[in-house]
């Protein structure tokens, strides 16, 4: 993450009231300068898409599943990361992401429970015009997935 980082989000939330001010500034200031380059992916992707990672971003998103699916074939745009993630009342959603170049986890554990709910996400082109996004989650675990073409779809909550 490049703006929103775990140990900045923690300071956030600091009992010291002097360490959570600073760090709410420093979170403004992060924000803006994240928008900045935010706003270059409106050409790379639909409407609709770019105004639902404008608006909604999917803070405090429970993380449901994800999955890579790799098909038979040499081609790197047979990859593709499926992640569906739902709210506490009647959203869920299905980010599927293709033609996927990279794909890690880092995985931080704060807790003997799950890897944590979605926190933030940094989503911007690249220079060689390559999609990434970045997801912290709760407990300090980052998905980071490099790819070309995306599609997202609410479902009904089961």
């Amino acid at each position: 993450m490049k703006y929103f980082k775990y140990e900045l989000w923690e300071a956030m939330n600091s009992e010291d009231s002097t360490e959570e001010e600073k760090a709410s500034e420093q979170w403004e200031i992060n924000d803006k300068q994240y928008f900045n380059e935010f706003i270059q992916l409106e050409s790379k992707v639909s409407k609709e898409l770019f105004q639902v990672f404008k608006q909604i971003r999917f803070h405090d998103f429970v993380l449901k599943n994800y999955s890579i699916t790799q098909y038979e074939s040499d081609d790197p745009k047979q990859i593709e990361v499926t992640i569906t993630v739902s709210d506490d009342f009647s959203e869920e959603w299905e980010l599927k992401y293709k033609d996927v170049r990279k794909f890690a986890v880092q995985v931080q554990y704060e807790s003997n429970y799950d890897m944590g709910d979605w926190g933030y996400s940094e989503i911007f082109v690249e220079v060689d015009g390559v999609i990434s996004h970045e997801i912290l989650l709760s407990t300090g675990t980052t998905i980071l997935i490099h790819f070309t073409d995306i599609t997202l779809s609410k479902i009904s909550k089961r």
